[in-house]
């Protein structure tokens, strides 16, 4: 009879255990399931950026799921390569659920409005900052970076009866020329040129070709060859 009466109290606790593991509380938030994502550390909502020093932009994020993250300005993503100096989260690159820390240090200021966006695939999240160059800080950018033209693939390929998309850009302001076996493109009906890109409208097979860019500006010229690919 003892024995069953201590028995009761553990009965008790280990179904009431059970139910727990089952059933856990509405305002839990150790068994929440739901992707979380939250800004840690973010930049100042704005900044002024002198030519003295680099403009420096610092953000943390906490994650339980696995994200993706980018940098823009003002609605565009940031060409690495032209912009910045140091940026130690690039574009598709994925990141487990931890703290993700990411800085990018801008060598030629511009206006504008900076944003680091994540991603898990159901909600996004960002951060803003805007930034005001001083007139000598855009001075300095242009007088001390040497002219470049890049784009972000030397191979374009588009198939045929489609419109196929040339792109290039320079980190110096300048007007821009294409050519194609060292005659130059004007806008017709079969292309349209707007400064770096160059649109080939109802592709035929015989368009596949080097196509060339280049850009005149006060530092002298640079240029870009281009390869378009045609498929069927």
């Amino acid at each position: 009879m003892f024995s069953i009466a201590l028995s009761l109290p553990i009965l008790f606790f280990l179904s009431s255990a059970v139910a727990f593991i089952h059933n856990p509380p509405s305002n839990s938030h150790s068994y929440s399931r739901t992707p979380v994502m939250k800004f840690i550390n973010t930049p100042p909502d704005s900044l002024d950026a002198y030519s003295s020093k680099p403009l420096k932009l610092d953000v943390c994020l906490a994650t339980t799921t696995v994200v993706q993250c980018e940098w823009l300005r003002d609605g565009e993503l940031i060409s690495f390569s032209a912009e910045a100096a140091d940026a130690n989260l690039k574009r598709d690159i994925f990141f487990t659920s931890a703290i993700i820390c990411s800085n990018l240090t801008i060598k030629c200021l511009q206006d504008g409005l900076y944003t680091f966006r994540c991603h898990n695939g159901i909600d996004t999240i960002e951060t803003h900052t805007i930034v005001k160059a001083d007139v000598h800080a855009q001075l300095d950018c242009r007088r001390h970076e040497s002219l470049r033209v890049f784009t972000y693939s030397d191979f374009v390929m588009a198939k045929i009866g489609q419109s196929a998309v040339l792109f290039c850009e320079s980190n110096k302001i300048g007007s821009w020329e294409w050519t194609n076996n060292g005659y130059p493109i004007n806008s017709d009906d079969k292309y349209v040129v707007s400064s770096g890109t160059l649109i080939i409208q109802n592709l035929r097979f015989d368009d596949k070709d080097d196509y060339h860019c280049s850009v005149l500006t006060e530092d002298g010229v640079d240029s870009r060859n281009l390869t378009l690919l045609t498929v069927g």
